[in-house]
């Protein structure tokens, strides 16, 4: 399981619309030449969504989620030891995570993490454009 100062944390399973929920995700710093792919992909999920948010670094996006403060993140050009801890708290807290595009190489992904009932949607979303 999954805790904060010694009391377990769960992701918010009990949204029953993606339109009442709140998202947050984040601009890569390196990849600035894909700019609109990645704006694309934040609208459209904008679009579905209550609200989307950038609060802060990737690994606090994930604890955000695992917390049930948020209900799904989604970034690009991530490196693994930035997210690897998060990705398993999330997990552990009842969410789901995936890494997208994952290169061994120089360790980037994209990320798509969310509470179960909504990840299969977000996830098709950002795959559709990457």
């Amino acid at each position: 399981g999954a805790f904060k100062d010694g009391k377990p944390i769960k992701v918010n399973a009990n949204k029953k619309e993606l339109k009442k929920c709140f998202f947050c995700c984040g601009f890569p710093s390196r990849a600035k030449r894909d700019l609109n792919l990645y704006c694309e992909i934040m609208l459209r999920i904008f679009g579905k969504v209550a609200s989307l948010r950038r609060p802060g670094a990737s690994a606090v996006d994930l604890i955000y989620v695992a917390e049930g403060i948020f209900d799904g993140t989604f970034e690009f050009e991530l490196k693994l030891w930035d997210v690897a801890a998060g990705s398993l708290i999330v997990r552990e807290a009842g969410g789901k995570v995936e890494w997208l595009n994952f290169n061994t190489t120089d360790w980037r992904l994209d990320l798509v993490a969310s509470v179960p009932q909504f990840f299969d949607e977000i996830k098709a979303e950002v795959e559709r454009h990457l």
